[in-house]
């Protein structure tokens, strides 16, 4: 199976949870790449940007599957209402309210544009690739510039 059937089947399984989610939401990191059919190595977990009362929601759904005080690496590049959570196929990190540690103080992560996939009943938004190489360039970690790099690299 490949990466986008494989995260495509995952959202499907967490849908009806996600169809509870009371703002927006956004699928970000490797797992929008591979929505948007850029090729990468590997994907390590689906990230999802929520609001902070939507974390809040998710933790208690997926309480059984919330990695107790889970602390994110680079804890000093981002804030945020943090919740990771493991399912068979991925691990899935919801960030909520996620605010990003740049040279000028904290910038909360806003996303201006997007695509809309309908997903089993669920519209599950993507930023798009330009919107993404944004985020990437922001967040500025070496494995985010190489995923900007390969969106920079695509010819879409």
């Amino acid at each position: 199976m490949d990466k986008r059937t494989a995260i495509i089947g995952f959202l499907e399984s967490i849908s009806e949870s996600l169809q509870l989610l009371e703002d927006d939401f956004y699928l970000i990191g490797s797992g929008a790449l591979v929505m948007e059919r850029i090729e990468i190595d590997k994907v390590n977990d689906i990230d999802l940007l929520t609001s902070e009362r939507d974390a809040d929601k998710l933790k208690k759904i997926w309480n059984d599957k919330l990695s107790q005080g889970y602390i994110p690496a680079d804890g000093q590049l981002f804030k945020s209402n943090f919740g990771r959570f493991r399912f068979n196929t991925f691990d899935l990190e919801v960030m909520g309210d996620l605010a990003v540690n740049t040279q000028n103080g904290w910038h909360n992560l806003r996303i201006n544009e997007y695509l809309t996939v309908n997903i089993a009943g669920l519209s599950l938004r993507i930023p798009t690739l330009l919107e993404q190489y944004r985020v990437f360039k922001l967040f500025g970690r070496p494995k985010d510039l190489h995923k900007a790099q390969l969106i920079k690299n695509s010819d879409q």
